[in-house]
């Protein structure tokens, strides 16, 4: 059951309609999301377009590597891929699901109100007035 106010506590389960592929890809980043309480209930939406995108991205990727690199198919097929690629590392730097992404969220909980940093600063700050 989403929670409105935060995080999911456990992972929720992926839409019916989504192909059998796709709900394993839901799966996943569901579960690694939610174990760092990362996955709120108005994220779905977007994790069900990357587990769809990163499931297109496979089939393309398949079907171009069957094309003879000649053949008139395999330029429309090299482009479709590298778009559906861009649009897995858009959305999954979007959910922190990629390196860089989540030293940002990593840095940003550091320095959240009430953290160690900030009361080191604070102790700092402290010891300067006196």
């Amino acid at each position: 059951m989403p929670n409105p106010v935060g995080p999911f506590e456990t992972p929720p389960r992926p839409p019916l309609a989504m192909s059998k592929e796709a709900k394993k890809e839901w799966t996943r980043a569901a579960t690694y999301l939610t174990d760092r309480k990362l996955l709120h209930s108005a994220d779905t939406p977007m994790l069900e377009a990357l587990a769809s995108a990163v499931v297109e991205h496979r089939r393309l990727a398949a079907a171009m590597g069957s094309i003879d690199p000649l053949d008139e198919r395999y330029d429309q097929l090299f482009k479709q891929v590298n778009q559906v690629a861009s649009l897995v590392n858009r959305l999954s730097t979007a959910m922190c699901l990629t390196p860089g992404s989540r030293v940002k969220v990593n840095q940003k909980v550091k320095d959240a109100p009430g953290s160690v940093k900030e009361e080191q600063e604070w102790g700092r700050a402290l010891r300067r007035v006196k």
